[in-house]
């Protein structure tokens, strides 16, 4: 498809947890950022939305990300729920 990358979504703890996913395979638009994906995401399993605020940790490929990163074809997106503890 012209103008669009695939991506794979890791779901780590609650995310797969309440998706009984550990991983999603993503067509995007090609000028998509993170936060595009998390919308979709979003509308996808609306029950996600309280899961995915801005305490979520994002890593492309291993390496810790923003929300308004963007992201290449092919690869990995981990969300990450914030490890709670004291």
């Amino acid at each position: 498809m012209h103008g669009m990358k695939t991506i794979q979504l890791l779901l780590f703890a609650n995310l797969r947890e309440k998706t009984g996913k550990s991983s999603l395979t993503m067509d995007i638009p090609e000028n998509w950022v993170i936060d595009d994906i998390l919308t979709s995401l979003m509308e996808a399993y609306p029950h996600l939305r309280p899961h995915l605020t801005e305490k979520i940790v994002i890593a492309v490929d291993g390496k810790i990300a923003l929300r308004s990163s963007s992201v290449s074809d092919g690869q990995q997106i981990s969300l990450m729920p914030p490890v709670g503890g004291g």
